[in-house]
């Protein structure tokens, strides 16, 4: 699943023989640790799910942040995105034979 916003760009890589995602980030806004001009920075975790028959992930986003919840886990992940950019668009594909379905909601804070 990738989140991509003209100058930042979140991956998330989810393993669902061993339960163990990745999270990667990148932004061209700010510079990382080492003082290159590209931030770069990639978390691996546990996600609490191994071998589901049927996996449940719950992605919140807005401007700012993306929060992954693995559904009946009890784990989420949140994580700031760096980007100065309004538009997003992601992308959400399988690398493996299952089925991938996936519905969208627009929750509106009126």
């Amino acid at each position: 699943m990738s989140f991509k916003q003209k100058d930042s760009t979140v991956d998330l890589n989810y393993n669902a023989d061993t339960g163990y995602y990745t999270v990667s980030r990148q932004t061209k806004n700010i510079a990382d640790s080492d003082a290159n001009t590209e931030y770069n920075k990639k978390f691996v975790e546990q996600s609490g799910v191994v071998n589901p028959n049927v996996f449940k992930l719950h992605v919140y986003t807005d401007k700012t942040s993306v929060e992954f919840e693995f559904e009946n886990s009890g784990r989420t992940y949140s994580l700031l995105k760096y980007s100065t950019e309004e538009n997003l668009l992601f992308n959400i594909e399988t690398d493996s034979e299952n089925d991938l379905f996936y519905s969208m909601s627009n929750i509106d804070n009126k």
